[in-house]
């Protein structure tokens, strides 16, 4: 893959890989900040190389070459997933007397709890 880019694209990421030890292309993406936080995929890097490879030089450069010390980014944080509860959609009347019943077993749930205090 990297013998069809261009020179200065090759010897940049060459450099940017042995400053930081990577053994592969990928990992210099993990020092490459994403516009949505955190560090770039390695999907989006590949698509800048090919796409703007003068683009890919110059993050590679300011990030990583000319910092001191390069920092490994954090991942882009994740959305929290939501828990599925069930929705109920009953009638009123439905509604109502399951409500009914709930009073009543509420009630009787404290008739046995009084009787065991009783007893």
């Amino acid at each position: 893959m990297t013998a069809t880019l261009e020179p200065k694209l090759k010897e940049t990421v060459e450099q940017a890989m042995e400053k930081i030890g990577a053994s592969k292309e990928s990992e210099l993406c993990r020092y490459l900040p994403s516009s949505e936080g955190g560090y770039i995929h390695h999907f989006t890097y590949n698509k800048l190389k090919k796409t703007s490879p003068i683009e890919c030089v110059d993050l590679l450069e300011e990030f990583i070459l000319k910092n001191k010390n390069p920092k490994q980014l954090d991942p882009r944080p994740r959305a929290r997933r939501k828990t599925k509860q069930p929705e109920l959609n009953l009638p009123s009347d439905m509604f109502n007397q399951v409500l009914k019943l709930a009073k009543e077993a509420n009630d009787i749930l404290h008739l046995v709890s009084l009787d065991t205090n009783l007893g």
